[in-house]
């Protein structure tokens, strides 16, 4: 009990995962380096990640209710026409060699005596546990939001309501972080006390 209530007195704070706390980028890099070897690619890994990224988030802000793992596969043949279904396999196998970025164990580690942990991900559960966060984070999150769970994407507002229907505190009371401009101004229009990770640390 005592612990329980010492939890509820810190403060919760949404991360974001996908290149905020996780390093997407470095996953898609190595995808390149495979596809590059099979392919003909006329795009350096700078730009074909860019790309990638930007067409599988242009569904997304389209308030598309396609499944996550379907909006990489869209992305990837308008980029590699001649690829395989087999390579989307590899892609998604790739997902569970994500770590943290640099100096995020230790930013959390030092947040954890003043914040509650949550995150809220476009991305779909299987994907999530993939990755292991449980495994690769020095503490806990309270509860990982997935777009398939929500059954809507970020930033329709009905994929942070879920987040404050279950914290049950006012959003203006909820940090929410991420380091996508698009994700923080979706976040503040609605209601969250939207935060930087370098906002967040001077707290």
């Amino acid at each position: 009990m005592i612990n329980h209530m010492q939890n509820t007195q810190k403060q919760p704070v949404i991360f974001d995962l996908f290149n905020t706390l996780l390093d997407e980028t470095s996953v898609y890099a190595e995808f390149y380096s495979y596809v590059s070897g099979r392919y003909p690619i006329n795009l350096g890994s700078q730009e074909f990640i860019s790309r990638f990224f930007q067409y599988r988030r242009e569904p997304v802000f389209a308030d598309t209710k396609k499944p996550y793992k379907e909006l990489v596969r869209s992305a990837y043949f308008r980029l590699v026409e001649s690829g395989d279904e087999g390579d989307l396999e590899i892609l998604f196998s790739m997902y569970g060699s994500m770590d943290f970025l640099p100096g995020i164990r230790e930013m959390l580690t030092g947040l954890q005596e003043k914040f509650r942990f949550f995150a809220l991900t476009n991305c779909d559960t299987n994907l999530i546990k993939r990755i292991d966060i449980p495994s690769k984070s020095p503490v806990g999150f309270e509860r990982i939001f997935t777009s398939e769970e929500n059954g809507v994407y970020k930033p329709n507002p009905q994929a942070y309501q879920k987040v404050v229907d279950y914290i049950r505190l006012p959003a203006n009371e909820i940090i929410y972080v991420s380091s996508h401009q698009w994700d923080l101004s979706a976040s503040k229009e609605f209601g969250f006390n939207s935060k930087t990770l370098e906002e967040l640390v001077r707290l």
